[in-house]
């Protein structure tokens, strides 16, 4: 054997191995830790964590399977090892990818079981490869399950249109344009990977689905740790609200919510303002409702109007600021959204309102 293909294969030795432990370390933590080791003051969602979880389980797994197989990976014949190998990751692997990615959308707990589902077809193609002794996996359930991936990408694109509905109805001031950024990433990513099953036994191709497996697992370890827990508890009924409840929740926002500004906490939610005012969500998103508004509108209308008050300040002390710094003192974290309330509210551009005021 030459010498430089001793090297070639000890380097791919050292990506593989390298892969197979990361991803064993990184189920392993994600399952067991007992603080964040990326935001120490970040609580990251349990069941994207859970499903990050099964799935790094799941690649390890797929290595360890593939290292009894041996290298290099040209399959010469059909092998009952092979199949089994084979067969688990077009089972299991493409739908725990879907699954983690779904799971990033915490509006609902929306249900993973269509995609395990979509398999059915998978799991009777790779019986009839065990029977035949033929390869149907990598002829016909690969480019199965890249379609179905990209169905599925298609569906994350109205999906995250609702999750935007949703944090908007729920939080002022989150946009989480983390979520689209890396739900596009991890798809092109978990495509490049779907390409390892037409993998031709090539070294650089190797190396490159080992590089691309590392990044996978890297890039989304780090961002699950990081993605803040927005799933909202379930509304507890109140034990006795008198009739006049809905009325009253007025007075009850002036005195807890106005007065003392709780609306400068740019992490505020609809649970929050709840249990801060004393009543129940229930009574509350029926007044807003009686007010045509939603929490959304009335927090940052609240934060506008405050706006408006440090700038007057600002200008009669003549004090040195900026606009962005005033809207992040009003309980903004996000210039576009505090621009976007400011125009719908006031009926122009922030930069044509302080022409005006200049």
């Amino acid at each position: 054997m030459p010498v430089g293909y001793e090297i070639q294969v000890l380097l791919y030795l050292i990506f593989y191995g390298g892969a197979t432990m990361l991803s064993l370390v990184s189920c392993l933590y994600l399952l067991f830790r007992h603080g964040n080791a990326f935001a120490q003051d970040v609580t990251s969602p349990v069941r994207v964590r859970r499903w990050t979880a099964a799935l790094f389980a799941f690649v390890f797994h797929s290595h360890l399977s593939w290292a009894m197989i041996g290298y290099p990976l040209i399959v010469e014949e059909v092998t009952s090892s092979y199949i089994y190998a084979m067969g688990v990751d077009a089972i299991f692997l493409p739908p725990l990818m879907m699954a983690t990615i779904l799971s990033m959308l915490q509006d609902r707990r929306r249900s993973v079981l269509p995609l395990f589902v979509s398999m059915i077809p998978v799991v009777v193609l790779v019986v009839l490869s065990y029977v035949h002794k033929a390869d149907y996996i990598r002829l016909i359930a690969f480019p199965y399950i890249l379609a179905i991936y990209t169905v599925f990408f298609i569906y994350m694109l109205f999906a995250v249109k609702q999750y935007g509905r949703w944090l908007r109805d729920n939080y002022a001031d989150l946009e989480h344009k983390e979520v689209w950024q890396n739900i596009i990433l991890f798809s092109i990513l978990s495509l490049l990977f779907c390409s390892c099953f037409f993998n031709d036994g090539g070294m650089l191709f190797e190396y490159f689905i080992q590089v691309v497996n590392i990044a996978i697992i890297s890039i989304l370890l780090w961002r699950v740790e990081t993605l803040e827990q927005l799933e909202e508890p379930a509304v507890r009924e109140s034990v006795y609200v008198p009739a006049s409840a809905v009325s009253y929740v007025g007075a009850l926002l002036d005195e807890h919510c106005e007065k003392s500004q709780l609306y400068l906490r740019n992490d505020l939610s609809l649970s929050d303002l709840t249990e801060s005012i004393g009543t129940n969500r229930t009574y509350l998103s029926q007044y807003f409702a009686d007010e045509g508004l939603n929490f959304n509108t009335y927090i940052n209308n609240l934060r506008i109007r405050h706006f408006l008050k440090l700038y007057d300040e600002s200008l009669r002390t003549q004090r040195v600021f900026t606009a962005q710094s005033l809207a992040f003192e009003s309980g903004f974290r996000s210039y576009r959204t505090f621009s976007d309330s400011f125009k719908r509210l006031m009926g122009q551009t922030v930069s044509d309102w302080v022409k005006t005021r200049s």
